[in-house]
């Protein structure tokens, strides 16, 4: 999938497995099955990119609320 490879780091928060390789994918779904501590890892990861990305769109909707109410104000006083 297209924005996988902008989400997923392989091997940070997750797998990548190339597209139409059923073997690969059958092979990274059976060490994700047995090793826990990699799925707890990827998880962890995942969800602090998660929060840091939310935190970002968090901070642009301010940013530009900000500038709205700036914008505002200075045309009342014009």
């Amino acid at each position: 999938m297209p924005g996988c490879r902008e989400v997923v780091k392989n091997d940070i928060n997750g797998l990548i497995v190339p597209a139409r390789s059923s073997k690969l994918l059958s092979k990274a779904l059976l060490f994700l099955i047995n090793d826990e501590k990699a799925r707890l890892r990827m998880g962890i990861q995942s969800r602090k990119l998660a929060e840091e990305e939310l935190h970002k769109v968090e901070l642009h909707k301010q940013e530009k609320q900000q500038t709205t109410d700036y914008e505002e104000l200075s045309l009342i006083h014009i």
